[in-house]
């Protein structure tokens, strides 16, 4: 089944090249033409220089008898580039080019450039058809009724371009290089486009959104998320991944991308402790392999690179004070730390310092810290995810202790233990530890033979435990 992809300067079904993202990919050595003329200039040379081809047939024809060499003509149109989706083993091209600087037994020459660096990826001879359509137009034109031309290019040779670039050439030189006759260069089609909305960490997960239109999506039609290691140089993971609607691709100047309406996409990729201190990107692959993604394939590697931290541990209180009334020890602050990414559960310990040893210790989730990202911690993996709050009950074995805080990142979610990465916090608190005494009188009665007391204490164990002499 043949689709019709564009007409002039749409989209194009393109092929893929077999990259793996196993590697990162490495540019091909490729030709580059030595003439870039602006679209419709003509290629000026000796006419009678180069290897010559002589015309197949046995005289001229009406129109090139009557041939006007003067007056300058070189138009052109594409009327169709379509890929084969059953087979997708070639882009056939079809359209036609009039110019007056054609002269008999040049050869047509096809040409396709990627379009953002004019290397040469393919060039072949076309197959002439007949236009009188454009003889009309152009009548004086020696080649306008036979410039029609279709060509078929290998899908192999477009090199994953993310636009193409078709050069017809009129050329007396058998290898098709410029020898008289005339160049014209079609404007670049773009077969490709993406961007990411969002790449960024969250928790234990990296968050992929965004959007990959391709024209090579209609042969190829399973899209898989590639997560790649740009530090060693090596693919992660990699997961299929469904495309979603996006009609608002479709209308800001991708409409002639064939899936631009269909091309969002949304993933999470779990964080291991080999990727910690790494430095990351996304490959977009569209793919003929349903099962594994490899195949005949087209990829967009994007520019967005996300380094993840390893050894950065930051925190700060906000509070860590004595609450009378509730007999509590009120804490809130926060803790931004590179491995709470494959340390998922986040501890509190309440460390009594006079004793030497842990009080309580709590699981306290952790909550949003936009403010700490923004304000010099935006490296450090969980940095707007860092805030916590709670409290510790007071007990009479801590009354006249100083306490710390520690705050943890574990991987054991039961307990706090296992593999884990501590924060201690340098403010300390001491619990119900002020107290004042005075006495009025503290003497020996011997009438009654009574010690008089009176006088007064203050304590802040007070609050916390019954007074008694």
């Amino acid at each position: 089944m043949v689709i019709t992809l564009v007409a002039v300067a749409a989209g194009v079904s393109l092929a893929s090249t077999n990259v793996h993202a196993d590697v990162a990919t490495q540019t091909v050595p490729t030709t580059t033409l030595t003439s870039s003329p602006q679209d419709g200039q003509v290629n000026a040379g000796d006419n009678n220089s180069g290897n010559q081809v002589k015309d197949n047939s046995s005289k001229k024809t009406d129109q090139q008898i009557n041939a006007d060499y003067k007056t300058p003509v070189n138009a052109v149109y594409i009327d169709t580039v379509t890929a084969d989706t059953d087979k997708a083993n070639t882009i056939d091209v079809s359209g036609w080019h009039a110019t007056n600087q054609y002269k008999t037994g040049m050869d047509h020459y096809l040409i396709a450039l990627n379009g953002d660096n004019n290397q040469e990826l393919y060039r072949g001879k076309v197959e002439t058809v007949s236009r009188p359509d454009v003889q009309k137009v152009y009548p004086k034109a020696p080649i306008s009724e036979n410039g029609g031309f279709k060509a078929s290019i290998p899908v192999d040779r477009l090199n994953n371009a993310s636009s193409v670039r078709f050069v017809s050439r009129y050329t007396n030189d058998a290898n098709g290089e410029i020898n008289g006759g005339a160049d014209f260069w079609y404007p670049t089609i773009q077969t490709k486009a993406a961007y990411l909305d969002n790449f960024k960490v969250n928790g234990n997960n990296i968050e992929v959104s965004g959007w990959h239109a391709d024209d090579q999506s209609v042969n190829k039609p399973n899209h898989f998320l590639i997560l790649f290691d740009k530090t060693k140089n090596k693919e992660i993971t990699r997961q299929a991944v469904k495309t979603l609607a996006s009609s608002d691709v479709a209308r800001n100047g991708y409409n002639e991308i064939v899936n631009a309406d269909h091309s969002r996409f949304s993933a999470n990729f779990t964080i291991t402790p080999a990727m910690l201190g790494d430095e990351l990107t996304i490959v977009s692959r569209y793919s003929s392999d349903a099962k594994n993604g490899k195949g005949n394939r087209s990829d967009y590697w994007f520019n967005n690179s996300l380094k993840l931290g390893k050894d950065k541990n930051a925190g700060y209180l906000d509070q860590f004070r004595i609450d009378n009334k509730s007999n509590k020890v009120i804490v809130s602050g926060w803790n931004a730390n590179d491995q709470s990414t494959v340390l998922t559960n986040h501890y509190l310990i309440l460390f009594d310092k006079t004793a030497n040893h842990e009080i309580a210790r709590q699981a306290v989730k952790t909550l949003a810290s936009a403010d700490v990202a923004q304000n010099g911690f935006a490296d450090v993996n969980n940095a707007d995810q860092a805030r916590f709050t709670t409290s510790f009950d007071i007990t009479p074995a801590m009354v006249g202790h100083q306490f710390v805080l520690v705050s943890r990142y574990t991987d054991d979610a039961t307990h706090g233990e296992g593999n884990h990465s501590d924060y201690w916090y340098n403010q300390a608190v001491d619990v119900y530890a002020n107290q004042a005494g005075y006495l009025d009188q503290f003497h020996v009665n011997g009438e009654n033979k009574q010690v008089v007391v009176s006088g007064w204490h203050a304590a802040d164990a007070s609050a916390l435990l019954n007074y008694s002499i």
